[in-house]
């Protein structure tokens, strides 16, 4: 669930799916869940996709570029997703 890919909360009037949701960005904005990383020459940053809410920032400046590798793993349990 991201901010710029969610539209409502299923089960929920519009208007209720809107201000919870607008709850929700605002708490997950707080400082003490932020986590900025200054990039240095030899870092590597490894997260999880399926549990974290991330966004990229232009905090450099061209021509300068971060090489980026994507990995994923498969089933269910990867994801964190219970199916019953």
């Amino acid at each position: 669930m991201t901010e710029g890919h969610t539209t409502r909360i299923l089960g929920l009037d519009p208007q209720e799916s809107g201000v919870l949701l607008q709850q929700l960005w605002e708490h997950l904005r707080r400082p003490e869940f932020l986590y900025v990383h200054r990039w240095q020459v030899g870092d590597l940053l490894v997260w999880d996709n399926g549990a974290t809410q991330h966004r990229a920032t232009c905090d450099y400046a061209l021509p300068l570029r971060r090489l980026m590798h994507r990995t994923a793993t498969a089933g269910e349990e990867a994801l964190g997703v219970a199916i019953r």
